[in-house]
């Protein structure tokens, strides 16, 4: 801006030296337009800052490019040097970018400009738009609005599929007065259906005395109990360390698992650990509509400080839940202490393949790139 001012300076001063020198129409002409050009460029800046209008927009569109910078410009005016700056921070990973996103603003226009390329990882992202800057056909005065204005957005991972083997020993919990409508167990006190016996079958579950009658074998499907059988748990400690892309495989993996329990049509629960005071939160999904809200929440939980093998054995203290499914980039610290009060199965980030430590307690890695093949089977 100032080199600008200096050089409209120069000329000025150079034609008002023509003019001393040869008092004729051409060095007059000169220097009129020397002088006006700058005054009428100075004028049209202030009439922009009245008819020009910029703000942040969102269409109805949930899709990660929705959010747009909306130009307005009631008068005959350009104004070809402007631009907008924009903040966008992402709660989940807390990376916070500030770019500069030109705005094109033509006489009498209506523009809006896409500005979702700073939203390529998962999250919930807070985005504001700090100020525009404006500035006249020569450059000698700038424009600059300031804006408190702040949207939230998130951007989902896409889905891919989870095949879950689910043992009904390592789900159930005995006590329980409710049995599935659609999955067999092992309660022998709750017979859901008789089937003939197909190689496989646990002998132990043969209806003797209907196969006598039958004069084939006949296996009974025991009931499997339900109560908040499983939890998943997303890890967000804070001593995890990894990049934006492992943080994007791990929103992917916790939300393929919450569709697949979901699928199974299995009663679950989801929990993580909120900023706030560091206490767990753990949400009972009945419907899609839970599952949706959860996959959502989670995206905007950031990074947090607390012990959570300590906090998850507090809460199966007086809330049982059969089995634990922790997803996260590290092994927690005590998680051998928490294998022994129920089952217990981690998926971490670049962890060596998928490996038995002990009873209770198994772990299967990703990668960062290749999650969807590395999961795409897990035995629970």
């Amino acid at each position: 801006m100032k080199e600008f001012r200096a050089a409209w300076a120069a000329i000025i001063i150079s034609a008002a030296v023509m003019y001393l020198f040869d008092n004729g129409t051409v060095t007059l002409a000169v220097l009129v337009a020397a002088v006006c050009l700058p005054l009428i460029s100075l004028l049209s800046s202030y009439l922009q800052e009245r008819y020009i209008t910029v703000s942040l927009t969102e269409s109805e569109n949930a899709d990660s490019g929705n959010l747009k910078i909306s130009v307005i410009n009631r008068s005959f005016l350009p104004a070809p040097h402007s631009y907008a700056v924009m903040e966008f921070r992402n709660i989940r990973t807390g990376v916070c970018r500030t770019v500069t996103v030109p705005i094109a603003v033509t006489p009498f226009c209506r523009k809006e400009t896409a500005v979702s390329s700073e939203m390529s990882h998962y999250g919930r992202y807070q985005i504001r738009l700090k100020e525009t800057v404006m500035s006249d056909a020569l450059r000698l005065r700038q424009i600059r609005k300031s804006f408190s204005r702040t949207v939230y957005f998130t951007v989902r991972p896409g889905y891919f599929p989870v095949s879950l083997e689910i043992s009904g020993s390592s789900a159930a919990l005995p006590d329980s007065e409710r049995y599935s409508d659609r999955r067999s167990g092992n309660d022998p006190g709750e017979v859901r259906a008789i089937h003939e016996y197909v190689p496989g079958d646990p002998v132990r579950n043969i209806h003797w005395k209907l196969s006598e009658k039958a004069d084939k074998l006949l296996v009974k499907e025991l009931g499997l109990p339900v109560t908040d059988r499983f939890m998943a748990v997303l890890d967000t400690s804070a001593g995890s360390r990894t990049d934006e892309e492992g943080m994007d495989a791990v929103a992917a993996v916790y939300a393929g698992l919450l569709e697949a329990l979901r699928r199974e049509g299995l009663e679950f629960s989801a929990c993580w650990t909120e900023p706030e005071n560091n206490y767990l939160s753990v949400t009972k999904i009945n419907d899609d509509e839970d599952l949706q809200h959860v996959k959502d929440r989670c995206l905007a939980v950031p990074r947090t400080d607390g012990d959570l093998c300590g906090q998850l054995l507090d809460w199966q203290s007086s809330h049982r839940s059969a089995h634990l499914i922790i997803v996260g980039t590290d092994k927690p610290s005590g998680i051998e202490r928490l294998a022994g009060s129920c089952k217990v199965t981690l998926l971490l980030l670049e962890h060596s393949g998928s490996i038995s430590i002990e009873d209770g307690l198994s772990v299967y890695g990703y990668g960062k790139r290749t999650y969807a093949g590395d999961l795409a089977h897990i035995e629970i």
